[in-house]
């Protein structure tokens, strides 16, 4: 017990001991109290973050070394849309030099010992999901250990001896002081010490190399096709944004998925990769949103070079902006205003792209624009002289399969004359998306891959007699079961005739093209209870497959 009186109550046992016994506290109250000037809340400062609010950063230390659990983007500053500096690779070493400067942050300043680079990256995704973990326990600096030695010797023989304020003041300066340079010597030795601690005969080495052939693997395998799917999700959005990593928060603002379109990419686990730099999720909030399309070919999506052949006239129908490249981020030129025209002097790369380069012939500037928004509203539209023309273009690409020889011969044959027909499936009231082309005159000789004439379109062939139609290189019959399933254009109501070349869902124009064969047509249907510009939603335009 008399040890007990010396000690005093709890007030005066912590005024004993001192401010190195509690070097916390000390810190806190030095901090206060000004002893030290106030921490700089700017970016970077792992302080800041600190003091604000609990972010998921605070688990990785300044000085620490952390892994790279998946492939990511390192960034030139602490946004999400800042410039790109490197691609990080799964199971790279980073050091961290600092925190993010938001509260809560998930962004980590690191370096890479192997480049030298230095960037942002963000430590964990928007979902939950861990982007990096500390590769090892960072052992305490000499001088830390030292000085918590130091503080514990203190506390033990100083309880009883009296309390010097001047003392106390001088410790805490000091406390603080010896703590941030341990820090630095941490920050310091991690970063000197990496090249020594390469890990040469690991079992962990094969692994990465398994993990790296086996995206490299990925990344080789033909792209895939999926459909854009909300029909589990039922979100209110557009579609589905692309982002430039595989992380949900790494978000392209500008490019958007939109719902029950179609996309191509590779599969690459719960990600698809669509291209060298955009991403799609394929659940979001475990909810699927990407389902795979399981269609016999691709549909080609809108054929630019068939609906606007080089040199044709076009029309805009909504103020545009022309940009200097074919990328949406490119410098702004001119502001088109609605009804300007322009001639089309060139494409965008890919078939699905929805750009065209295009000269103002008014003011001699040229320049790249979009044909379709990016929820598929139509942009420009072909003038009133050209629109024949772009429909004998677009129907004449049936002939660009066939063998040259063959094409030479027929040209060199007594013209024979093409009749529109409309494919009616009135009577036939079949299930299926429409016809299959056959490479003969024989129902069971069906067309390799599968080519699908869709109801309600309309196809430019040549009655060759039998009760067939050629189209292109390949057959339709006329009619199936005793039933007409081919009709001539003039002998149907116009209500039922398409308006404009090419398949439309909703105001966006697609034309059904096989690549290696026959060009299909789908035209949207003007109703008058609906305003102009409005169509029916077909489910065949999801799927071009012959079943029939």
């Amino acid at each position: 017990m008399p040890a007990m009186a010396s000690c005093g109550t709890l007030h005066s046992q912590t005024s004993a001991c001192g401010p190195a016994a509690f070097p916390q506290q000390s810190v806190s109250s030095c901090q206060v109290e000004g002893f030290i000037e106030p921490p700089n809340y700017k970016r970077g400062n792992s302080t800041a973050s600190q003091l604000t609010g609990s972010s998921a950063a605070e688990g990785f230390p300044v000085g620490c070394c952390v892994t790279a659990l998946d492939e990511m983007v390192m960034r030139a500053e602490e946004v999400l849309k800042s410039a790109q500096v490197a691609v990080i690779e799964e199971g790279s070493l980073l050091d961290v030099l600092a925190h993010g400067g938001e509260p809560g942050t998930r962004r980590l300043y690191v370096r890479q010992p192997e480049s030298g680079l230095c960037g942002w990256i963000s430590c964990v995704a928007q979902s939950g999901r861990a982007l990096v973990s500390v590769a090892a326990a960072q052992a305490p600096p000499v001088a830390a250990v030292a000085s918590t030695a130091t503080r514990r010797s203190q506390m033990l023989s100083g309880v009883s001896q009296a309390f010097d304020p001047q003392e106390a003041e001088v410790e805490r300066v000091r406390t603080v002081q010896t703590q941030r340079s341990a820090a630095g010597t941490t920050a310091t030795t991690v970063t000197t010490s990496y090249p020594a601690q390469q890990i040469t005969e690991d079992p962990m080495q094969g692994k990465q190399w398994l993990r790296r052939q086996k995206a490299q693997d990925l990344r080789e395998e033909a792209p895939k096709r999926f459909l854009v799917d909300n029909r589990m999700l039922n979100a209110a959005t557009d579609g589905i944004g692309y982002r430039f990593s595989k992380d949900l928060e790494d978000l392209d603002l500008s490019c958007t998925a939109p719902w029950g379109s179609i996309v191509e990419g590779v599969d690459e686990g719960s990600w698809i990769r669509v291209s060298d730099e955009l991403y799609l999720p394929k659940e979001l909030g475990g909810v699927p949103v990407l389902t795979l399309e399981d269609t016999p070919f691709a549909l080609s999506g809108l054929q630019v070079n068939e609906a606007f052949p080089i040199g044709s006239e076009l029309i805009v129908l909504e103020a545009a902006i022309m940009r200097a490249a074919e990328e949406l981020r490119s410098a702004a030129l001119a502001q088109l205003e609605k009804d300007r025209r322009l001639q089309v002097l060139g494409y965008g790369t890919g078939i699905r792209s929805r750009r065209l380069y295009v000269q103002d012939p008014m003011s001699g500037q040229d320049g790249w624009i979009s044909f379709a928004s990016q929820n598929g509203k139509l942009l420009v539209a072909p003038t009133e002289a050209t629109a024949d023309e772009v429909q004998k273009v677009a129907t004449m690409a049936t002939r660009v399969a066939m063998p040259m020889e063959q094409f030479q011969e027929e040209q060199m044959q007594q013209p024979e004359v093409e009749q529109a027909y409309f494919v009616d499936n009135r009577e036939f009231k079949a299930d299926s998306d429409g016809i299959g082309y056959r490479a003969s005159q024989d129902l069971d000789d069906k067309a390799v891959p599968a080519r699908t004439a869709l109801w309600g379109s309309v196809v430019h062939g040549v009655d060759v007699g039998d009760g067939w139609c050629r189209v292109g290189a390949y057959y339709l019959p006329m009619s199936l079961t005793g039933l007409r399933v081919l009709t001539p254009k003039e002998e149907v109501s116009a209500s039922l005739l398409p308006k404009l070349a090419g398949f439309a869902r909703g105001d966006w124009e697609y034309i059904c093209v096989d690549p290696q064969g026959v060009v299909t047509h789908l035209e949207p249907e003007e109703a008058e209870s609906k305003p102009t510009g409005q169509v029916r939603r077909l489910e065949a335009g999801t799927r071009c497959s012959c079943t029939m």
